[in-house]
């Protein structure tokens, strides 16, 4: 056979051999881009998902940032991963495995949803700008943290859209891509019969072997559809968790009226919530939300010893960390506040972080005290009707039944009444006293305001103390204006002038001096009472004024009283818009000056 018979013989199979390795490179070829595209798409698919759970994700991280550093940095590389996945799959990423997009109208979707994700991207970064070095400056804006979770429900629903538009777009390629394999198996089927000896059966085991991968790969895609669909509910179902329990608390707050204190042991950082502010009266820019701030500058100097042992005991010990504390509002004034906290400790036992409340308590003390006043009062009050009122009383009664009884003359009887007299005045004016001071705590006390003379009151006085004071040779000096008139109750200022007056004989020794004078200035008169007594302490006299309550000390002659004047003094020129001022000096005599309205125009 001559090389001319042998290729002709040969060549059909020559032609036979190559058209079957081209036919075999071609498939081969369609069937790797199939598989490589297969791969991009699923990818693109699966990562179109991450992106709506991740901007889920950064929004909660954002509410969650001020808890700990490790949460704080992971919402930074979240934000930052986001965005670069977010232009990734809008412009193809080879390195990820991101297919180019070649459709209008899923290019036009990233071009609908670009200004959402930029204006979420920026809140998100503006507000993560409150936090240097894992501290948070300042509690964050209910309201921007509301406009960032609308700007992600924004971005939500058109991600929706693109992750759909994205799965009929893959499913677009997909069936072209199976088209394409379809014309491929047509054409194989042409020289099918040639391939089923050389070529056709390993290549086509290969092809099944890949379509069971491409069928598989399929499969995995659908699951992780679902497996994202699941979460998105979950995340949803947790959303709606945390919305509920963030109402709960405000709403448990609001009700009881408290603030809230959160205190990091380990850096010494406190925050406070708006309602701490609110209650001291401060805005949040005002003052400092530290340990020293509140200490220092809110905290009253007598409370830091009861403040700081609490602390130790409840940090050393595991007792119960509650107290009453005065705290300095910005009007300058100390109210009272209850503070209880609890302390958190790690796997050492060691306490890292502690947080609490106050709450305003002010109006319950200060009705406790009054109560306390007013109950040690009563117990006065019975006190002096027992003894102090009962023995001048019985005195009276063993006089007028030994005259009875003829055990004393007349001339004794006349005799020992004229010493008892004095103690019967000051019996009169300590009845009356208790009388008044009876009739205010039980709400029968009326005022009655009009313009009343100085003068005509004072004379009503001392014709009723004038007999006390010249048993003990004390002297009364008026100098008082002409025709001088105040606006006030006539029958409360005989009974503030007749207390002070009575005090000053009861305090001056005898053969001493009482000085009155009466002045005007401003709107109001000066109406001051000046005796040469014993005088008074500084001490002394703060306690006057600290407590206003029943406190009854022996005269000069030993003369006693129910301890009210005072209390009577005060409370009735309170109710006629008036005040009293004392000056004393020890051994030198004391001043007491009613301050009261002038008299109104007629």
């Amino acid at each position: 056979m001559t090389l001319t018979s042998r290729w002709k013989f040969i060549w059909p199979y020559v032609i036979l051999i190559m058209t079957i390795l081209f036919m075999v490179s071609l498939d081969s070829r369609l069937i790797s881009n199939s598989i490589k595209e297969h791969k991009t798409y699923a990818r693109t698919i699966n990562l179109a998902g991450r992106q709506r759970m991740l901007s889920q994700k950064i929004i909660n991280g954002l509410l969650l940032a001020g808890l700990n550093d490790t949460s704080r940095k992971q919402l930074i590389q979240d934000l930052h991963d986001w965005d670069k996945m977010h232009t990734s799959l809008q412009h193809g990423d080879d390195v990820n495995g991101l297919m180019n997009l070649d459709d209008t109208p899923l290019i036009n979707l990233f071009y609908a949803i670009n200004p959402s994700q930029q204006k979420l991207y920026k809140e998100v970064v503006k507000l993560s700008d409150t936090i240097n070095g894992g501290i948070q400056k300042r509690p964050l804006d209910i309201a921007v943290i509301k406009n960032a979770i609308r700007l992600q429900k924004d971005y939500l629903a058109k991600m929706d859209h693109i992750v759909f538009a994205t799965d009929k777009y893959v499913e677009q390629k997909l069936t072209k891509a199976a088209d394409d394999e379809m014309l491929a198996a047509l054409i194989s089927g042409v020289i099918l019969l040639l391939e089923i000896l050389l070529i056709v059966y390993p290549y086509h085991r290969k092809a099944n072997r890949d379509y069971d991968k491409i069928k598989i790969q399929s499969q995995e895609i659908e699951d992780q559809k679902e497996e994202i669909i699941q979460q998105m509910d979950l995340l949803s179902q947790q959303n709606l968790t945390l919305d509920n329990l963030q109402r709960t608390q405000k709403l448990t707050l609001d009700a009881i009226n408290a603030g809230v204190w959160e205190w990091d042991i380990i850096t010494n950082m406190q925050q406070w919530s708006g309602k701490f502010y609110q209650l001291l009266g401060y805005q949040p820019d005002e003052i400092p939300a530290s340990f020293d701030a509140f200490v220092n500058e809110l905290l009253h100097p007598d409370e830091k010893a009861k403040l700081d042992e609490a602390i130790k005991n409840h940090l050393a010990k595991h007792t119960l960390y509650q107290l009453n504390v005065r705290l300095l509002n910005k009007n300058g004034t100390y109210r009272w506040y209850e503070t209880s906290g609890k302390a958190e400790r790690n796997a050492d036992n060691i306490p890292t972080r502690m947080a609490g409340s106050i709450i305003d308590i002010n109006d319950k003390v200060t009705y406790e005290r009054q109560l306390e006043i007013s109950n040690a009062t009563k117990d006065k009050l019975l006190a002096i009707l027992s003894h102090d009122l009962r023995a001048p009383i019985g005195s009276l009664k063993s006089l007028v039944d030994w005259h009875r009884e003829d055990y004393i003359s007349d001339e004794e009887f006349k005799e020992s009444l004229q010493k008892i007299k004095t103690t019967v005045t000051n019996l009169s004016g300590s009845l009356d006293n208790i009388l008044q001071w009876a009739m205010s705590q039980i709400g029968g006390f009326k005022t009655n305001p009009q313009n009343t003379g100085i003068e005509d009151v004072l004379i009503l006085v001392w014709n009723l103390l004038k007999e006390t004071a010249d048993d003990k040779g004390i002297t009364m000096h008026c100098k008082l204006l002409k025709d001088g008139v105040v606006y006030v109750d006539q029958n409360h200022l005989f009974l503030v002038l007749r207390n002070l007056i009575s005090n000053a004989i009861k305090f001056t020794p005898s053969g001493g001096r009482i000085d009155i004078m009466d002045f005007v200035k401003d709107d109001h008169v000066y109406i001051k009472i000046t005796d040469s007594g014993k005088g008074m302490t500084a001490e002394q006299i703060a306690l006057i004024f600290e407590n206003n309550q029943i406190s009854s000390t022996p005269g000069t002659k030993g003369e006693m009283g129910s301890g009210l004047g005072l209390s009577i003094a005060f409370d009735m020129l309170k109710r006629n818009k008036g005040v009293l001022e004392i000056t004393s000096e020890v051994t030198k005599g004391s001043s007491f000056i009613v301050v009261i309205p002038k008299a109104e125009a007629v």
